[in-house]
């Protein structure tokens, strides 16, 4: 099954009809309007985080699915790859036919999958608050 989660931004009554013309409605759940914890809820309960995004100016939901301890499949936007290292796996966001094999090897491939997890394990940290008020006192220190 899919789950899509996500604000309608006009797009969800196209993506229905797609859905339901290629015979997925029974496979395709469209979620919108959930609450932080139903969010929290869904990252832990997904097998592979997937984020095709065209443009993004951070990425909060990648580190949101780090600190779930999900693997992830996204997008190879510039700020996707500084954010997780190039540690995860990620894709052209217009090429459907590299996405959907990410997607499978994601699915499949357990190293991978364990990788990816020990990773975010890690790399959340570095955006803990504790962390972040480190840096800048650190900076500030440097400026004084």
């Amino acid at each position: 099954p899919l789950v899509l989660i996500g604000n309608d931004n006009g797009e969800r009554s196209a993506l229905a009809a797609q859905v339901a013309k290629l015979g997925l409605t029974g496979s395709v759940t469209m979620l919108s309007g959930l609450s932080d914890h139903e969010v929290r809820c869904a990252y832990r309960l997904c097998s592979l985080f997937v984020f095709p995004s065209l443009y993004e100016g951070f990425g909060i939901p990648l580190l949101e699915s780090m600190a779930a301890r999900r693997p992830m499949v996204v997008s190879n936007l510039p700020v996707f790859r500084e954010l997780t290292e190039d540690r995860y796996l990620s894709f052209a966001p217009e090429d459907t036919a590299q996405m959907a094999s990410m997607i499978d090897l994601g699915l499949s491939n357990d190293t991978a999958r364990d990788e990816m997890i020990a990773y975010g394990d890690t790399r959340i940290g570095d955006f803990s608050f504790s962390g972040l008020a480190a840096v800048l006192q650190q900076i500030y220190e440097q400026r004084r």
